[in-house]
């Protein structure tokens, strides 16, 4: 399963309205979230393969989940949250053979 939606919001942050943050949100946290839990719960259906594995879901990503910068306030804090949703879910799943990065 892969995630791959951009949303670039690239705006000083004065000019960036909370409508424009709430959707930077909704389309790098909200929705990924619910993707990713009818995903992992098919993964869960399937037998172990033999190499071990039961599903892989992938998530792209930005530098800005890293590191902030001019213009980049709310997609960077977008990107900030699907990258950390990334990471729980991969330590959360791993063990089950779910492959999350």
């Amino acid at each position: 399963a892969l995630w791959n939606v951009g949303g670039d919001l690239f705006k000083k942050f004065l000019d960036v309205t909370e409508e424009e943050v709430a959707n930077c949100l909704e389309s790098n946290v909200t929705a990924p979230f619910a993707f990713s839990r009818q995903a992992i719960l098919t993964f869960q259906k399937n037998e172990i393969d033999s190499l071990g594995r039961r599903g892989t879901l992938l998530f792209t990503g930005a530098t800005a989940s890293i590191r902030g910068n001019i213009k980049t306030s709310a997609f960077s804090a977008g990107k900030s949250g699907l990258r950390a949703l990334s990471q729980s879910l991969a330590k959360d799943f791993g063990k089950e053979n779910i492959h999350v990065s």
